[in-house]
């Protein structure tokens, strides 16, 4: 029984990595298609990038969703892998934002290592293709658990706003809130008006309340989520 045991966890895992493989083949294909239709990028210069590999992020953070890993060649740097964060990858709802992740890292990998005003032009070009007015569509969809403002942002903005809050309220189902200050501290349990807030720009002494954090951000304008804790 422990060897079949053994034996189903391996398909398993093996069937969940053959998944991800088919899935980060899809998102390479759509974003290396689009890019190759920007005027701006040479199509001489997306060659490698057919070779560069694309995998899974080790760990899940919430600030890192995609990273292009360097190895240094004498004086000079040359992407060596691009790694994207799994849930980017194993939920659907954020293969839109998945796709505008991995052109990011993909522009890195050309060479464009730092995000001056150059990155951030060719970055803003997706927001211009097909490709990208379709998936920033979707992500206005995801996003409306959150007040963003009345002017669309760019997917950039609106994906890293819509996804970070998804992994937060994922692993910190509570958010201990200030009614004074109405600041938010993301927390995996509750408080049970146990404590008090020490924002020193009001008095001491005011009872934090329990929200849901799915309901604390759905209601929390932007610039406080900005200001957010959390803690285990």
């Amino acid at each position: 029984m422990p060897r079949l045991l053994t034996h189903a966890l391996g398909m398993r895992s093996l069937g969940s990595r053959c998944h991800s493989f088919h899935q980060i083949v899809g998102l390479q294909g759509d974003v290396l298609d689009t890019m190759a239709s920007i005027a701006l990028l040479k199509p001489s210069a997306l060659v490698p990038l057919d070779h560069l590999p694309v995998s899974r992020l080790r760990r899940d953070a919430f600030k890192l969703h995609g990273v292009c890993r360097f190895r240094r060649t004498g004086d000079d740097f040359v992407a060596h892998k691009i790694a994207l964060h799994p849930e980017l990858l194993d939920d659907e709802r954020w293969h839109g934002y998945a796709r505008f992740v991995l052109y990011h890292e993909y522009l890195h990998a050309l060479g464009f290592r730092r995000h001056n005003s150059t990155f951030r032009t060719l970055e803003r070009l997706w927001d211009y293709t097909p490709l990208g007015r379709a998936d920033a569509a979707v992500l206005e969809v995801a996003s409306s658990g959150g007040t963003l403002s009345d002017a669309k942002p760019p997917i950039r903005e609106l994906g890293a706003w819509s996804f970070t809050n998804h992994l937060i309220a994922r692993q910190y189902p509570w958010t201990w809130v200030c009614p004074n200050c109405k600041r938010l501290h993301h927390r995996k349990r509750r408080q049970n008006g146990r404590l008090t807030c020490a924002n020193p720009i009001h008095a001491r002494g005011t009872p934090l309340f329990d929200v849901p954090t799915v309901e604390a951000i759905a209601w929390a304008p932007r610039a406080m989520l900005r200001a957010t804790s959390v803690s285990d």
